[in-house]
């Protein structure tokens, strides 16, 4: 959330909490989340959703309210589940690469063990580790070129 209003006010596009909903990252919050997000700001034209399970619930509550999907309504996720490219329209998403996240998250856990047995104490540092990730293109967003 927090980055969401950083990188908005380094594009220079002021922030509105209008614009933000939140929710469980579950199906039936992003039907809620969808519904709050029209009620309050009903020109809204494009959705980035934080887990692809509440943007296929954003999708299913937006074509009962008779919103079609991309024309009048992008949508996209964030996951690349499975799921993402079963659903009609076939959601667009930011795929993280999950095996390569656990591996590496794995190797840190075993660094950190293997520290534990060489010292009596554990310096406990927060480390970042960046993965590659890339947006799968499917049929829930419209783009302009």
């Amino acid at each position: 959330y927090e980055g969401f209003k950083i990188s908005l006010g380094m594009l220079g596009i002021p922030f509105d909490k209008q614009n933000v909903a939140f929710g469980d990252y579950r199906f039936h919050s992003g039907r809620q989340a969808i519904r709050q997000l029209l009620r309050q700001n009903p020109s809204i034209t494009a959705v980035f959703v934080s887990s692809d399970e509440m943007a296929l619930g954003a999708i299913s509550e937006a074509a009962r309210m008779g919103i079609k999907i991309p024309d009048e309504l992008s949508i996209i996720g964030y996951d690349n589940v499975k799921l993402a490219e079963m659903s009609i329209p076939a959601l667009t998403t930011v795929g993280q690469p999950l095996f390569e996240m656990g591996y590496k998250s794995v190797e840190m856990l075993f660094d950190l063990i293997e520290q534990s047995k060489q010292a009596e104490t554990i310096v406990r540092k927060g480390k970042t580790v960046y993965v590659p990730h890339q947006i799968v293109e499917r049929e829930s967003v419209t783009w302009v070129k």
